[in-house]
C-alpha cells in the first residue's frame, strides 16, 4: 500500500472519531528519538495527530484526543509501510545522522534530522495538505476560503513543512499569508 494513502485513510480514521465541537486545528506530530528502535533502525519514528479546540491556548499541553498512528515497538504494520516508503525513495542508512553536517561552527543545528526523517516529515505534509484540498478538514471543521486553498495547492513542501513546524503559534487563517506570499 502507498504510504501516502495509508497515511490519509488513517487520519480520516481518527478526525471522523472526534465529536467535540469548535476544533480549531489539528496537529500531526513527526517524532524520532534514538531509542525508538525497529529492526535495529534507532531514531525510527513516532507520528501522532491531534486537536486543539477553539479557546485553547496552543500549545503542546493543549493537544487534545492525541492518537498514535505509530510507535515503533508495538506497529509492525504502520513501521513496515514507513520503512518500505523509505527504502523506495533511496533513502540510506535510516535513522543515523552526520553530527558533523547537522551543526554550524556556532553549533546551531542545521540539520534535517536523522536519514528518513525529512522524506517522512514531507509525506505527511503532503497528506495533510491532501486532506485539506479534498475537503475532509472543511466538512469537519468548516469552510477555508478559495483564496487559502489556491495558495495551498500551489506551495512547495518546504513552505508546508514551515507551516507544519509553525501549526502552534496560528490562531486564524490570516496567519497563513506569512506563508503563501
Amino acid at each position: 500500500m502507498c504510504c501516502k494513502k495509508y497515511f490519509y485513510d488513517k487520519f480520516i480514521e481518527i478526525i471522523n472519531q472526534w465529536k467535540e465541537d469548535e476544533i480549531a486545528a489539528i496537529s500531526i506530530l513527526v517524532y524520532s528519538n534514538e531509542t525508538y528502535v525497529y529492526k535495529g533502525i534507532k531514531n525510527f519514528f513516532e507520528i501522532s495527530i491531534g486537536y486543539i479546540q477553539k479557546d485553547d491556548k496552543y500549545d503542546s499541553d493543549d493537544v487534545k484526543g492525541l492518537k498514535v498512528i505509530l510507535n515503533a515497538e508495538e506497529d509492525d504494520e504502520t513501521a513496515e509501510i514507513i520503512l518500505e516508503f523509505l527504502v523506495s525513495n533511496g533513502v540510506k542508512n535510516i535513522g543515523s545522522e552526520d553530527f558533523e553536517k547537522s551543526y554550524d561552527e556556532n553549533m546551531n543545528y542545521i540539520g534535517k534530522g536523522p536519514n528518513g526523517y525529512y522524506e517522512v516529515l514531507n509525506m505527511i505534509a503532503e497528506t495533510a495538505r491532501d486532506l485539506q484540498l479534498h475537503g475532509i478538514v472543511n466538512k469537519k471543521f468548516g469552510k477555508i476560503s478559495d483564496k487559502y486553498l489556491e495558495k495551498l495547492e500551489d506551495l512547495e513542501n518546504k513552505y508546508i513543512i514551515n507551516i507544519a513546524l509553525d501549526i502552534f503559534d496560528i490562531e486564524n487563517i490570516e496567519d497563513l499569508d506569512k506563508y503563501l506570499v
